[in-house]
């Protein structure tokens, strides 16, 4: 790797002998191989490969959960990671698990979410947040497809804990069409079968929604902030 790519690397250790090592790869490879020699004493936290410049987006996903519970995880080496990440921007999408669990109301779920938040907001002191509110999503009634009738209530839960909080919210529904739109982007190849998830097609549109949303909202703030 060094002769070929070549590469200048750093390390430093914490107090509780982690080590980060960081590459600087003069042209990127196609494939890299890890060993280690001591494997019994190694656990990998993770590998990530970004660009020096630009905008960098990780995706850490916790899949099937209701929301993230940060406090069961490592914190220490959460907040290692975030120290060496320092995200300008952390976007939390969680909702589409819990419809499907009708319920009178969600204030358990909004404590949750705020409690998530909480953490995140003591790790990352210096980030901006954003709750994204949980698509439009149905199911068979009488034989034809409908919403689920507690998902206005779910969104204004996750709304509840942004203001709660004093970070952004992005209402996803609104955004896709409301009441009954994940009938219509399914219909229109943009939604999956299940009447839950998107299409690669339905991704791409959605975020290209939001990311409009995101600029311009951004174009209205003082140049300061």
């Amino acid at each position: 790797l060094t002769d070929r790519y070549g590469f200048a690397s750093s390390q430093f250790v914490d107090s509780d002998s982690t080590i980060i090592a960081s590459f600087l790869l003069e042209t990127v490879p196609r494939s890299l191989n890890l060993k280690v020699k001591n494997e019994q004493h190694f656990r990998l936290e993770g590998l990530l490969f970004d660009p020096l410049h630009g905008v960098v987006v990780d995706h850490v996903p916790f899949r099937g959960k209701l929301n993230v519970k940060m406090k069961e995880y490592d914190s220490k080496q959460f907040l290692l990671q975030c120290q060496l990440l320092q995200p300008a921007m952390v976007v939390l999408q969680y909702g589409l698990n819990v419809v499907p669990d009708v319920r009178l109301e969600y204030g358990n779920y909004r404590i949750a979410l705020q409690q998530d938040l909480q953490l995140l907001k003591k790790y990352l002191p210096n980030a901006s947040f954003l709750v994204m509110g949980v698509p439009d999503m149905a199911r068979k009634e009488a034989g034809i497809m409908v919403s689920y009738p507690n998902i206005t209530a779910v969104i204004e839960a996750q709304r509840e804990a942004a203001m709660r909080e004093k970070v952004a919210f992005w209402n996803f529904r609104k955004a896709m069409g409301g009441e009954g739109a994940m009938v219509k982007w399914v219909d229109d190849g943009l939604g999956r079968s299940d009447y839950a998830h998107l299409t690669a097609a339905g991704a791409e549109k959605a975020a290209t929604i939001f990311v409009n949303d995101l600029m311009q909202v951004i174009s209205t703030l003082p140049a300061d902030d």
